[in-house]
């Protein structure tokens, strides 16, 4: 069997592989949002939004859509007086309004993303995608791109957007910051979305296709 955590995913391995088809299953990745949720507070002032992976390099940064969320700044469309905080070392050079925190604690982070007006996920391709769930689990609206795989997992818990579009990403942090009947709806809807992903359910439907090949579990 192959294994892939995302119907996207799969989609995507048979495009180059269709003979394949009988052998692609779908195990969604597990994901435990205890201990984000356990990070909620309040958002911080000054406010600020969050994204986390930015990518290594410069082709990792473009997959990641860095260009994209730098852009918004650049340009002027972000809102007013709300910095971007890059998670890591961009491969990209900063604008005004943006700021880098490298070498965080897993601790740091939680703090960081939960005290976020909201995530920004602006990814041209994902296979899965952890950051949105860990902001959503800390009570944090997230902003995304539309990829297939990031839609799949987030679903009408993330305000989407087309991805490569900056005009779009500014318009989805408007909405997100200025309209609360939007955010309530995306966290009201991050339940569901968590609880579709727990470490049991991804070990529980691990466990079926390895009986299903025979294999004791």
């Amino acid at each position: 069997a192959v294994i892939t955590p995302t119907e996207a995913t799969r989609a995507d391995v048979l495009t180059l592989h269709p003979e394949a088809e009988a052998l692609v299953r779908v195990v969604p990745n597990g994901f435990a949002a205890s201990v984000w949720e356990a990070a909620r507070r309040e958002p911080e002032d000054p406010p600020y939004v969050v994204m986390v992976g930015t990518g290594e390099n410069r082709r990792m940064a473009r997959k990641k859509g860095l260009d994209v969320a730098l852009d918004v700044w650049r340009r002027g469309l972000a809102p007013a007086g709300v910095t971007l905080v890059l998670v890591g070392r961009p491969a990209l050079p900063l604008v005004a309004g943006v700021e880098a925190r490298a070498d965080l604690t897993d601790e740091q982070l939680r703090h960081l993303v939960a005290g976020a007006r909201a995530l920004l996920y602006p990814s041209r391709s994902e296979g899965f995608g952890y950051p949105p769930l860990e902001a959503l689990a800390a009570g944090v609206p997230v902003v995304a791109s539309d990829v297939p795989a990031v839609a799949e997992v987030v679903g009408d818990a993330a305000v989407l957007v087309p991805s490569g579009d900056a005009d779009a990403l500014a318009s989805g942090i408007q909405r997100v910051l200025e309209e609360e009947t939007v955010r309530a709806a995306c966290l009201r809807a991050a339940r569901a979305r968590l609880d579709r992903v727990t470490p049991v359910r991804a070990a529980t439907a691990l466990r079926d296709v390895l009986r299903s090949l025979g294999v004791p579990a």
